[in-house]
């Protein structure tokens, strides 16, 4: 899927609606938020985090309103994403402690470093591996030894025997959420051919094969998987 097309749907949807229908997958964001709290609890007093892919910053908020000495960079592509994140951030009075960037990865210094780097749900947009790897390489090359990276993506082995049942739950789940009967028979197809859907065996080799160590999927709600990982120090 391309930058651009990602980019036109995120703004098409609007901050507001992007999080009207998040709002219906609360039980597993806010299990999701915890664990992350978990597994960056050794960071320190303050510490930096880059979050790439930023959307309307629900972890930035959920990580600032409990750290208050850490620092954030949030880096989105979408005019409308980074508006409704400014917005959400300043209304809870923590965007004194935020650097917004409208953009990509690429556009943060690459001379910054940080503790942790956040990319949540934003990889399996890219369906070209080797432009995987460059982002996956580059979140690398930002983080200080021993930082983390937190990844989540879409992520299961297509050809797996359980992947038609995985499929009918995770279409009731946005049923439930308001999805409406075109756009469930779509959820399938944009797997096969928008999405760049990776087995999870394959996210963790990539990311040991770009450096990453103490690789620990440490999440799963359906389709969706979570590894935090370190770089060598």
């Amino acid at each position: 899927m391309s930058e651009d097309l990602i980019v036109a749907m995120f703004n098409k949807m609007t901050a507001a609606g992007y999080d009207e229908y998040n709002s219906h997958f609360q039980p597993i964001v806010r299990n999701f938020l915890f664990l992350i709290r978990l597994v960056l609890q050794d960071l320190p007093t303050h510490a930096r985090i880059l979050c790439v892919g930023a959307g309307t910053g629900t972890e930035i908020l959920e990580l600032a309103t409990v750290n208050p000495g850490w620092t954030f960079c949030a880096v989105e592509p979408s005019d409308s994403m980074l508006t409704g994140c400014r917005a959400k951030l300043t209304a809870a009075g923590v965007i004194d402690r935020c650097e917004l960037i409208q953009g990509k990865l690429a556009d943060v210094s690459a001379t910054e470093r940080f503790d942790a780097v956040l990319c949540l749900l934003v990889l399996h947009f890219i369906r070209s591996q080797d432009e995987r790897v460059q982002m996956l390489e580059g979140m690398y090359a930002r983080l200080l030894p021993n930082g983390y990276l937190i990844n989540a993506e879409i992520s299961h082995d297509m050809s797996a025997a359980d992947f038609p049942l995985m499929m009918a739950n995770w279409k009731a789940m946005h049923s439930l959420a308001g999805a409406d009967e075109a756009n469930l028979v779509n959820v399938e197809n944009s797997f096969r051919k928008v999405l760049g859907v990776l087995s999870p065996s394959k996210t963790e080799e990539m990311l040991r094969n770009c450096g990453f160590a103490d690789c620990l999927h440490f999440f799963q709600s359906l389709f969706i998987h979570a590894w935090v990982s370190r770089r060598h120090n």
